[in-house]
């Protein structure tokens, strides 16, 4: 009887751990305006309906949708943070090279890219305007990335 006791002990023990472990594993989840971290913000909008649909992705590897039809954020995915080390460089790397460029057109597209008092964005649109292809590239990826 006295083992099977301490055996129960010992299995109550185990369960115990291993519950603790698992709930520290978890991911803590962060706002947009809540997050310290870099963000990368893209989308689209204007047109005669004034719409506008953005993603922002958080470097511990959230991603939030938002309309202007819908007035908060919805998570809609969650990437593992080493998966978007290499999208956070690009980005960096890209609005170093353009800084603040702000020529929207009736229908315009953006990706901006904040991390701290750092703030750089990119605004486009105008068929007129020439927009640098690896802006457009870069875009194009953040696009496929949140699909």
């Amino acid at each position: 009887m006295q083992h099977q006791f301490s055996i129960l002990k010992f299995s109550i023990f185990i369960l115990l751990i291993s519950g603790l472990t698992l709930l520290s594993c978890k991911t803590k989840s962060y706002t947009p305006d809540n997050f310290e971290g870099a963000q990368i913000v893209f989308g689209s909008g204007g047109g005669f309906t004034g719409a506008l649909d953005k993603y922002l992705i958080l470097e511990n590897g959230q991603v939030f949708k938002s309309t202007k039809r819908q007035k908060s954020l919805e998570e809609k995915h969650r990437f593992k943070k080493k998966e978007l080390i290499s999208i956070f460089e690009e980005c960096k790397t890209l609005m170093s090279a353009y800084d603040i460029m702000e020529e929207p057109g009736n229908l315009y597209y953006f990706i901006s890219y904040k991390h701290g008092e750092d703030k750089s964005r990119i605004v486009w649109g105008d068929d007129r305007q020439d927009v640098a292809p690896e802006v457009l590239d870069f875009y194009k990826k953040l696009q496929s990335l949140v699909q």
